[in-house]
């Protein structure tokens, strides 16, 4: 009799305590997920904020246009493409990722966003090698350098998704 009273003590303690652990691990996966967002919109926000600093420098001449036109180029597309791409990805259900797999059209268009972003950074690059100043020189090497890394950690987030298991992702990745 003690035996039934504490077994079923302990499966009501699990069944009560499962839900609310299970609660906690998502609440805590939504705040990694914003904050994850929140850290890629701050560093879009700074690789913005320092080409548009480096923009004004009157030594750049006509360059400067060019590189505030990139800078701005990289902000919008960053904050109209991007972001919502990533966190529909990110706020995809495990249920649907399991079984459907990964979002593949917001992964493709974040693919080829960042192709387009390596293009942007390029075109930087070709401004830098026109450039006098080493010091404005190595500002947008920086610059570059950390869009550069922003960009493989981007990628990395990608090929993760599109590398996870799901019974049925197979066949739509297929059909596209």
């Amino acid at each position: 009799m003690f035996r039934k009273k504490a077994f079923m003590g302990a499966l009501l303690v699990f069944f009560i305590a499962t839900p609310v652990f299970a609660q906690n691990q998502v609440a805590e996966k939504r705040q990694l997920k914003t904050k994850k967002a929140i850290e890629h919109r701050s560093e879009v926000a700074n690789f913005v904020q320092n080409l548009l600093d480096v923009s004004e420098r009157q030594e750049l001449g006509g360059l400067g246009e060019q590189v505030r036109e990139i800078a701005r180029e990289q902000q919008s597309r960053s904050e109209e493409i991007v972001l919502p791409m990533l966190e529909r990805v990110e706020n995809r259900s495990w249920l649907r990722k399991f079984v459907f797999g990964p979002d593949y059209d917001a992964l493709k268009r974040i693919r080829m966003e960042m192709k387009e972003t390596r293009q942007r950074m390029n075109e930087l690059s070709h401004i830098r090698s026109q450039l006098h100043s080493d010091e404005i020189s190595s500002q947008i090497e920086e610059n570059i350098a950390s869009m550069d890394e922003l960009v493989g950690e981007v990628i990395n987030k990608v090929e993760e998704e599109e590398g996870r298991f799901s019974l049925f992702g197979w066949f739509k990745r297929f059909n596209q």
